[in-house]
């Protein structure tokens, strides 16, 4: 786990049901950050959706590369703090070919719908990065339950 930790990474297996404990590495760990409901939330159904789209393109590849999750807490160039996450594959495929399937059409609408910034980039010999960042965040003062 991520706790007591200034960023979160960690490794997954591209198995079916990954983007379950990949939930429950970042779910702690945003609470620690501060994150109120709504953001953690919109973090927890973008990396559910990143993390889908890689494990369904490894198992599509008939590979078994572990995914990297990572998220970090960073300033943006107007200094406003958002949340930084990176899903990665090492795959050489990217994840549609030619025209962009249904499914992972639907999963980079949720993520865009989730979060502010959204790119993905797959290239043959380095696999598939899904980069995201969220909105400014309404973090919590320490010590408040709201």
């Amino acid at each position: 786990m991520c706790s007591g930790k200034e960023s979160c990474l960690f490794l997954l297996d591209p198995m079916p049901g990954a983007d379950r404990p990949a939930r429950e590495h970042l779910r702690p760990w945003l609470v620690e950050q501060g994150l109120v409901e709504d953001e953690v939330h919109d973090v927890l159904t973008a990396v559910t959706e990143a993390v889908c789209g890689v494990t369904n393109a490894e198992r599509r590849e008939g590979r078994g590369e572990p995914v990297q999750v990572s998220a970090v807490i960073e300033a943006d160039t107007y200094g406003a703090l958002g949340v930084a996450l990176r899903v990665v594959d090492q795959g050489t495929m990217p994840l549609a070919r030619g025209t962009v399937s249904h499914l992972v059409d639907y999963g980079q609408t949720m993520m865009r719908a989730a979060m502010d910034e959204v790119t993905t980039t797959s290239d043959p010999h380095g696999g598939t990065v899904i980069a995201m960042r969220t909105r400014p965040l309404l973090r919590r003062r320490p010590g408040t339950a709201c």
